[in-house]
């Protein structure tokens, strides 16, 4: 724990929901802890020691943030931690520059683009869909020759479900791609991603779905939760709910996959977001690796169950990587997340309902529109218009939940009054 006051702990995407994170940082490290926010005088973050004015998904304007903040006050960040998946490079930038302790840049490469790490799985023999990767039409069309539909088609550097479609029939194929290409436009222009990067693979008609969060340290890898995924219909794979802890906890081979992907990928610190298909008989299909924690609210999720605020031992493992303590993880309970999404069309009135009228698993709802907002197909994580919390202490079932799915559909009626355009 260093004690070294010219210096910051600088956090990267600690305001996307992950603000668990700062009180995560303050109890590893005495040192002052920094965020970056654009805008940074509008709405101000009051719970960090220092704000940066920048783009956390910008790595030259971070860097040039940091450099800046150094100059005015003689402080340099002491670590660096990223949060989410597009502030992973930010990192390293700023890792170089200082010589923090850090991914290597090796690492980094393969843990942001999706074709380098299935190369990873498929030298550690991991069980993978088959997939091709390509960069214009013409290649997916050559790519198709080599699978059989239906395939599923991604960027290569991009989360939240952006640009992921099916593809069912050969006559989709220049629609769908066109759907691909201008969602990594839309990348570029936000986080300045590769917009010529994709990858295609077969489509796997698994049973379920599941993430698995395990903490990478430099003593090995402990798996914190694993979590049931509920995704929305196809052609697009929207993730519309979350279960803490998954119906397939305790399965051996789903566990040694996701811990196995993250020795494939070399990742030696930080929680890593695994996810994983699973047949009906407990087969797992290793799909990706984030090399960060789970987005949606479930690491909120986790920490309601384990009691443990895994966005801490993120933020440890980065600080103390060597003498992290291995936690002891006890579930109790289950915990839930469910995403609102109303009928296409304009806003006209929104009603809350009061804390009494709601259930009482409920810990939070939240409505992400307001009057005359548009609410659009559920096509990507930015198309969901609000979520609802849910924690039973006392719950022991195993059996695979839905009362969180029930209960937003409910509240999205309730709640969002729509008029179609």
């Amino acid at each position: 724990m260093s004690k070294n006051r010219n210096s910051y702990c600088l956090l990267l995407g600690s305001e996307l929901n992950r603000q668990r994170s700062l009180i995560g940082a303050a109890r590893s490290t005495e040192l002052p802890i920094a965020v970056i926010h654009k805008n940074s005088k509008i709405n101000q973050s009051f719970y960090a020691d220092i704000v940066l004015e920048g783009d956390a998904n910008e790595p030259e304007q971070v860097l040039n943030a940091v450099k800046r903040y150094a100059q005015e006050t003689g402080l340099t960040p002491e670590y660096v931690i990223p949060l989410t998946e597009m502030t992973i490079k930010t990192g390293l930038l700023i890792s170089e520059y200082y010589k923090l302790p850090y991914f290597s840049s090796d690492v980094v490469n393969t843990a942001t683009d999706k074709s380098k790490m299935k190369a990873a799985f498929e030298e550690f023999n991991l069980p993978i869909p088959k997939y091709e990767s390509f960069s214009d039409i013409s290649g997916l069309n050559n790519a198709l020759t080599n699978l059989s539909l239906p395939v599923v088609i991604k960027p290569r550097n991009a989360g939240g479900s952006e640009g992921v479609r099916m593809i069912s029939t050969y006559s989709e194929v220049e629609s769908c791609y066109n759907y691909l290409e201008n969602c990594s436009i839309n990348n570029n222009k936000l986080y300045g991603s590769d917009t010529s990067l994709y990858v295609v693979e077969e489509f796997i008609d698994a049973a379920y779905e599941v993430s698995v969060e395990v903490l990478n340290t430099g003593n090995g890898q402990y798996i914190i939760a694993m979590t049931d995924k509920y995704l929305g219909e196809q052609p697009y794979f929207v993730e519309m709910g979350h279960v803490v802890p998954s119906i397939w906890s305790e399965n051996k081979n789903i566990r040694e996959v996701a811990v196995d992907a993250c020795k494939a990928l070399n990742i030696d610190r930080g929680m890593a977001h695994v996810e994983l298909k699973v047949t009906g008989n407990g087969e797992p299909i290793l799909m990706e690796v984030n090399a960060r924690p789970g987005g949606d609210l479930i690491m909120s999720l986790v920490e309601k169950v384990v009691k443990l605020n895994p966005l801490q031992l993120h933020c440890s493992s980065y600080i103390n990587p060597k003498s992290q303590p291995v936690p002891e993880v006890v579930s109790e309970g289950q915990a839930a997340i469910a995403f609102l999404n109303a009928k296409e069309g304009v806003v006209v009135n929104v009603i809350l309902p009061s804390t009494q009228d709601l259930p009482e698993a409920v810990v939070a709802l939240n409505i992400y529109r307001k009057l005359g907002d548009t609410s659009k197909p559920c096509i990507d994580s930015h198309s969901r218009d609000g979520s609802i919390e849910l924690y039973w202490p006392n719950n022991t079932k195993k059996h695979y939940l839905r009362e969180h799915i029930d209960l937003a559909e409910k509240l999205t009626k309730q709640c969002l009054t729509i008029e179609s355009h």
